[in-house]
């Protein structure tokens, strides 16, 4: 009787993802005009390293496993025997080192052709406008906040980061080696990482929690087989599968695929979807003067006969679009046309700011009470770190380490610009309340517009405690009623929208009219 050897499998995918929204993945060291510049490749451009790539499906694997309900006491071991481990006491005390099933080939950046560049190109190969802006990335100021959700000016909370424009394509393969009736095989395991990638929650890079990385799979982006390499024939198909992801991939040595695996939802999530109308004005600062603004808002000097630009814009960003077939797809990346943008941190700024006045009011911390003012401060913060997280305090010293926040949100980018006017004013002194010589500015205002759409999502919702959940959902509500505002101005009338949200869970949806038992009065 002839016994059959078992089969040693490969399943290999080579996937094309595009930026919905900015990338930011840092290199890990400051420069002299940057706080946090993007890691790039050989060719100066920007990448998705392996290692990033890795880590971001090893925690969706883990937390895939929790969800299905997996002892947390087998949790480290089951982890370990898909992604490896290195000398960690497993199944009965044995020492053991233990390779990785997964392999993840770092991402490519995509020219203006839509193939990618290899690790080391020609210089005629980087010549082209989609390449030459990758290697310009946008810089988006940012500040600290402190517990108190408001800017962190005692020690300097101000910095920029670089982000990889919205719309770029990197391409990146993932391979499974397995043996067929291996203990610890590999079945299925392909399919639950592309679910994990395709999942709405999923993130690449820093500052995922404020709308950055997120990413979708392009058209025709998703090519996929199984090889048995004791097979003859499927072994001569591999050996012929281009190792540089640059090359061109023939059809039936690696086939795409129409139809994508299921995305896997996180469980326990919970989404507020809030569609918002501009009641008039409003700005999202921080914008540089474009020809387009000279154009249209410049006015005459009278003292000098100077044309000037605005003193303040709104904040707008550059997008890579695609054009043509999925098989001949051209992009185009004009650095001077900007669309208006809602940047994830303004949006979770706000919202974590007004979540912590309606904690306040719910537990009864309020002014007043100058003598309990610490404390109350520390009480109401903590709450708001349920949903928002912490960074750690002082971990060399042995206190607790930060905690990511439940809430992710999703950036807005708008199709259109709405219409705009030149707004003129004048800083007044503090002290006198009167007109400072040689202070009149002007900022340009958008009026009305489209309707925007926004998504807030609360990761583990069922672990929020109600005080928490009944103050964010209350800081949405206000959101959509006019009462909060967004971006720059508000005291001058600007950010102040009116629509409706519409939540996923009914009990977050009456969370902004209860009054939870805890903290009840009476």
């Amino acid at each position: 009787m002839t016994r059959t050897a078992p089969r040693l499998l490969r399943d290999v995918a080579r996937v094309t993802i595009e930026l919905t929204s900015p990338l930011s993945i840092g290199s890990g060291f400051a420069e002299d005009l940057l706080d946090a510049p993007v890691v790039t490749d050989c060719n100066r451009l920007p990448t998705l390293p392996g290692t990033s790539l890795a880590g971001v499906l090893r925690q969706g694997y883990r937390e895939h496993l929790e969800a299905t309900g997996t002892p947390v006491a087998q949790l480290d071991a089951t982890v370990a025997r898909v992604f490896g481990i290195a000398r960690s006491k497993l199944e009965g005390g044995a020492s053991e080192d233990r390779a990785s099933l997964v392999m993840v080939s770092h991402g490519h950046l995509h020219d203006a052709t839509n193939r990618p560049v290899p690790a080391r190109a020609a210089a005629d190969r980087l010549d082209d406008a989609v390449l030459q802006g990758a290697r310009l990335p946008l810089t988006r100021q940012q500040v600290r906040l402190t517990h108190r959700g408001v800017a962190d000016v005692d020690v300097h909370g101000l910095y920029d980061r670089e982000v990889v424009a919205a719309g770029h394509r990197f391409t990146f393969e993932l391979a499974v080696w397995w043996n067929e009736g291996d203990e610890h095989g590999g079945e299925g395991v392909l399919d639950t990482l592309l679910g994990i990638l395709l999942s709405p929650a999923t993130r690449l890079g820093a500052k995922g929690t404020n709308g950055l990385g997120r990413f979708k799979v392009a058209e025709a982006g998703y090519r996929r087989r199984r090889f048995d390499l004791r097979d003859a024939d499927q072994l001569g198909d591999y050996s012929r599968l281009p190792v540089d992801l640059a090359e061109p991939v023939p059809e039936e040595v690696l086939p795409v695929v129409t139809e994508l695996p299921a995305a896997l939802e996180v469980a326990g999530t919970v989404t507020a979807r809030l569609t918002l109308k501009p009641r008039g004005s409003w700005m999202i600062g921080g914008g540089t003067p474009t020809h387009e603004d000279t154009e249209h808002f410049a006015r005459d000097d009278d003292e000098d006969g100077e044309v000037r630009v605005p003193d303040r814009v709104p904040y707008r960003e550059p997008a890579v679009t695609w054009r043509g077939t999925a098989e001949k797809a051209e992009g185009q990346l004009a650095m001077d046309v900007l669309r208006p943008v809602i940047p994830g941190s303004g949006l979770k700024g706000a919202l974590r700011h007004r979540t912590t006045f309606h904690v306040n009011v719910l537990e009864g911390n309020f002014a007043d009470e100058l003598d309990r003012q610490e404390e109350l401060e520390k009480a109401g913060a903590a709450t708001v770190q349920e949903l928002f997280g912490h960074a750690s305090d002082n971990p060399d010293e042995g206190e607790r380490q930060g905690r990511m926040g439940r809430v992710l949100v999703e950036e807005c980018r708008l199709e259109t610009v709405p219409a705009a006017c030149a707004q003129q004013h004048v800083s007044l002194d503090r002290f006198t309340a009167g007109p400072m010589d040689g202070r009149l500015f002007d900022e340009v205002a958008y009026w009305k517009g489209e309707t925007i759409h926004l998504e807030v999502r609360v990761c583990d919702a069922a672990n929020v405690g109600p005080v928490p959940r009944s103050a964010l959902a209350r800081a949405v509500r206000d959101l959509a009623t006019g009462r909060l505002s967004l971006g720059a101005g508000h005291g001058r009338g600007h950010g102040f929208f009116e629509g409706k949200v519409t939540w996923s869970d009914e009990t977050w949806e009456n969370a902004a009219d209860e009054r939870p038992a805890e903290v009840a009065h009476g």
